[in-house]
């Protein structure tokens, strides 16, 4: 696709991730999706429970800010690249979730076999919340 000049830098942006089709359900928002998934799943404590309503709360204040402020004090490059990075944090939660809920099946369960995963899904949740915060600023 050609672009006016203006807007060559379009070209540039790295590619988006595309999210998996089980993210498109029950909604067509793959960042409301994936943490509703994640808390009906029944496989997480409330210390991640809190994190996912976290990073919900982030992800709605950043489409505010992205629409009220955003818009017109960034530049539309640096507003593309602002949503780029929302969505790798939205692949790397997926990615972690995918793994803990894979462990969680393979090992039944078993909480003390799960911290490598557990804790990875943790910090995937707080390092996309951290982001959304900091995108604002």
């Amino acid at each position: 696709m050609t672009f006016p000049e203006e807007w060559a830098w379009i070209e540039d942006l790295p590619e988006a991730w595309v999210p998996p089709q089980e993210l498109m359900l029950p909604t067509d928002n793959p960042r409301l999706n994936l943490p509703i998934q994640m808390l009906a799943s029944s496989t997480v404590g409330n210390d991640v429970i809190e994190l996912i309503g976290q990073f919900v709360t982030q992800g709605a204040a950043f489409s505010r800010w992205h629409g009220a402020v955003g818009n017109r004090t960034k530049e539309p490059r640096e507003l593309a690249m602002l949503s780029l990075r929302r969505s790798e944090g939205v692949r790397n939660v997926f990615e972690s979730w995918k793994k803990y809920l894979n462990a969680f099946e393979a090992h039944e369960g078993v909480a003390i076999k799960l911290s490598k995963e557990y804790g990875a899904l943790v910090e995937a949740l707080q390092a996309a919340i951290a982001d959304l915060e900091n995108s604002r600023t």
